[in-house]
């Protein structure tokens, strides 16, 4: 940040560095001066999807949400390779309201965490008058059929067509800009949050409960076990996404020497981590699946667990989307608090917070003191009833 308002010294209208500027004072939780200066570069470069989404970001973290969601969109333009995939099916697109008896396409795109995150919205296209059909990854098909059995779930396959198999539509929407239409409803949740009042809401994702029962069996035959589920990373391991995970052995001072079980579902872990985290932890599962595609077994092995402590990663939304307890540690501040402490539409998950230029350690001592004190309260529960699962 240092250098670039140095830059900036020199060449006060290049844009470049004001726009790094918005994205490096958001990530650093200060989303009103990440506004400032994603303006001033929208000024000297308006076409620029960059910082056309730079600036979403700021003003969805500010709660900001009409013109926050409005100017999310420019995700869709934004540079990439391959490009952005900005219409998927040749139909026009719907903006809220009455389906009026037709079909509604939703389409996928982005990751699967924006995936998991947006099909919170699905959940209020359940009672709209007309058939929605949902194109997600096909490694989300078995849990959206069992989560929403009133759509058509289809397998988001290399072409449109493929993917629909024939089923025709009358109207389109990407799946992340669900957000836009349900603005109203995202604000309710953001005013009820403030006030203190709970906003109506439920778990959206399913998983199957004979699943969720052997999981739990594999991973605890003492049934009095509290189970905690950690991720430490994503798979993503680019200087951007660095400064928000821990390491195995930062995350080893989180839960060392308690007595739990701690259930892995990092996917693409080394050999290395998993060894690690076996020697040192007494009680330690790997789970012999694929974590990272069986994610049908992921959501079961999670709806199984009791707690879950990872960073802002998919496993995150997979967990809370099931009422999950869900403890996220991050540097800065997820646009997604919609200017909170806390997430309004996953009242599960709890954020414990950096900046990106601290280090690790008051945030995992925090999440320790919070464990410790969850831990007394599950004891006391499993001490009065011995015979039944705390899920």
């Amino acid at each position: 940040e240092r250098d670039l308002r140095i830059s900036l010294t020199v060449a006060p209208s290049l844009a470049s560095s004001l726009g790094n500027l918005a994205y490096w004072t958001n990530l650093d939780g200060r989303p009103d001066e990440s506004e400032q200066w994603a303006r001033r570069a929208l000024a000297i470069d308006p076409g620029n999807a960059s910082y056309a989404l730079n600036l979403s970001i700021a003003l969805l973290t500010l709660g900001k949400l009409g013109s926050g969601f409005r100017l999310y969109e420019a995700r869709l333009t934004q540079p990439g390779s391959p490009p952005k995939e900005t219409q998927r099916i040749d139909r026009p697109r719907w903006e809220g309201g009455s389906l009026g008896g037709r079909t509604l396409l939703v389409w996928a795109e982005q990751g699967i965490g924006d995936q998991f995150f947006f099909a919170r919205y699905l959940q209020m296209l359940s009672d709209i008058d007309g058939h929605v059909v949902v194109e997600c990854d096909p490694r989300l098909v078995p849990l959206y059929r069992r989560s929403f059995p009133q759509m058509t779930i289809r397998p988001a396959l290399t072409s449109i067509e493929a993917s629909l198999g024939g089923i025709h539509i009358d109207l389109q929407i990407p799946v992340c800009s669900l957000g836009l239409p349900f603005t109203a409803e995202t604000q309710a949740a953001v005013e009820a949050a403030r006030s203190g009042r709970p906003w109506p809401t439920s778990s959206y994702l399913r998983s199957a409960s004979a699943k969720v029962d052997a999981w739990r069996l594999f991973s605890t035959p003492n049934r009095r076990r509290f189970r905690l589920a950690v991720s430490w990373r994503s798979g993503n391991m680019s200087s951007e996404n660095l400064v928000q995970y821990m390491d195995a052995a930062t995350l080893l001072r989180i839960v060392a020497d308690l007595p739990i079980t701690v259930v892995n579902v990092q996917y693409a872990c080394t050999d290395d981590e998993v060894a690690f985290f076996g020697r040192e932890l007494a009680d330690f599962v790997h789970p012999p699946i694929n974590l990272k595609d069986d994610l049908d077994d992921v959501a079961a092995i999670l709806a199984g667990c009791d707690l879950l402590v990872t960073p802002h990663t998919a496993a995150m939304y997979l967990a809370a989307a099931q009422g999950v307890p869900t403890w996220s540690f991050l540097a800065g501040r997820s646009w997604s608090t919609h200017g909170l402490e806390h997430q309004p539409l996953f009242p599960h998950i709890r954020h414990f917070r950096r900046r990106p230029t601290e280090s690790w350690d008051a945030v995992v001592a925090a999440i320790r003191r919070a464990l410790l004190e969850e831990l007394g309260r599950w004891s006391v529960w499993s001490e009065t009833a011995p015979d039944l699962e705390r899920r």
